[in-house]
């Protein structure tokens, strides 16, 4: 089955907020084993959301129209494509006096213009929206499925779980499962070149390369009868792949980088101190949002200024007279002096050129040194990174996980 996902709303074309249905609900499809082929945004006009209605109905199986099913006059979504599909609004008693008890309850008046929330087409059916006073619709007519589903996040979510979900699997009898592994440290190109022998003869599972910010993300998706099925199709491909890639996959269940080694560092007991200059707390801050990382991160220092440098870490005034900040030499100095005072398993050190000002000819913007010591071993990685302040910062925060993530292998 084909599916075009159409969400209705002015607001989404102006940029005002952003379109998260739309990803939801594309990834949901998929997971049923239905195909989405179109995602089409459209303003609320009646004309064009007929149009893009009549376009679409005749190209998929499957519509799934968010937005514009509320009381005011630009809500029109219902009106216009019950009109499309040959259908009659007419007045749910039911609907009508929840609708009505919902207003009384808040101490409120009910407005004229709440009442056609309450209309349901002739040929579909109401979805109950307990988080909500605009029901979903479904209709269903000549092979075609059309599902109509309010346009905030919250009610729409719940409606798809709760009726469009359980009413999907039982028109599609195939599955699609995926596994999504995630590779740290090669580009997208690189990571294809390596999967070639799989991709060119690829039909079932497929395969494809996703670049992400800091990391490829692999997908391997197969289609059956049954989960069974699909994971007995994915198991081999999977293993190929982890073998070919080895440590540079950090997860194929899910996850952050963040989370993986965070929760590396909980099972396995080891603790972990920081000490962050040109990020600013920003590695402590990533970890810290991983829920019982007080069991083993120790401390973070953000020891900016060389002052800091000296007083909170031990670095010596000659070694930052010699060789500056960002060098190999003080990022050594920040790890001693940091396992020193803590006394954790794994000492972390970052020191370098974020930008967009400071950098020189021989140490241009980008330039970051990160130190790790692991128990008894002292080692620190030079990187050059590209990109703008925010890039420069998060990359180093993501290569400075993945250190850690090695070692912890």
């Amino acid at each position: 089955m084909k599916a075009c996902i159409l969400s209705v709303g002015t607001e989404l074309l102006m940029g005002s907020i952003l379109n998260t249905n739309t990803k939801y609900l594309s990834e949901k499809l998929n997971e049923y084993g239905i195909a989405v082929l179109y995602h089409v945004s459209v303003g609320d006009n009646p004309e064009r959301v007929k149009a893009i209605f009549d376009y679409y109905l005749d190209k998929v199986d499957v519509i799934i129209a968010t937005g514009g099913l509320g009381p005011t006059q630009d809500d029109l979504t219902k009106e216009v494509i019950s009109e499309a599909m040959g259908c009659e609004l007419i007045r749910n008693d039911a609907i009508y006096e929840k609708i009505e008890g919902f207003f009384t309850s808040t101490g409120r008046v009910m407005t004229a213009n709440n009442a056609k929330q309450a209309l349901v087409p002739d040929c579909g059916m109401a979805l109950e929206n307990d988080m909500g006073t605009a029901p979903g619709i479904y209709i269903g007519k000549n092979d075609k499925h059309v599902f109509l589903l309010p346009g905030p996040p919250r009610e729409m979510t719940h409606l798809f779980e709760l009726h469009v979900g359980p009413m999907i699997a039982k028109l599609q009898s195939q599955i699609i499962s995926s596994k999504y592994i995630k590779v740290f440290g090669m580009g997208e190109s690189a990571v294809e070149d390596r999967l070639l022998h799989l991709i060119n003869g690829q039909v079932n599972p497929t395969i494809a390369t996703y670049a992400k910010r800091g990391e490829i993300e692999v997908r391997v998706t197969a289609s059956g009868k049954s989960l069974e099925e699909t994971e007995k199709l994915l198991a081999p491909v999977v293993a190929e792949i982890q073998e070919d890639f080895g440590e540079a996959i950090y997860s194929i269940e899910g996850g952050t980088l963040a989370e993986i080694v965070g929760n590396m560092l909980i099972e396995k007991g080891v603790t972990l101190s920081l000490a962050e200059s040109c990020t600013g707390g920003l590695l402590a801050g990533t970890l810290t949002s991983i829920s019982g990382i007080s069991s083993v991160l120790h401390a973070g220092f953000v020891t900016y200024s060389n002052e800091a440098k000296v007083a909170m870490l031990g670095v010596s005034e000659e070694t930052l007279k010699q060789h500056g900040a960002v060098s190999e030499e003080t990022a050594l100095e920040m790890i001693q002096g940091l396992k020193s005072r803590t006394d954790s398993d794994v000492a972390v050190s970052i020191t370098g050129i974020a930008g967009p000002g400071g950098g020189t000819a021989e140490k241009p913007v980008g330039l970051v040194y990160i130190g790790i010591a692991y128990f008894d071993s002292y080692e620190v990685h030079k990187f050059n990174f590209t990109g703008d302040r925010e890039r420069v910062r998060d990359y180093t925060v993501l290569n400075a996980l993945n250190l850690i993530r090695k070692k912890m292998l």
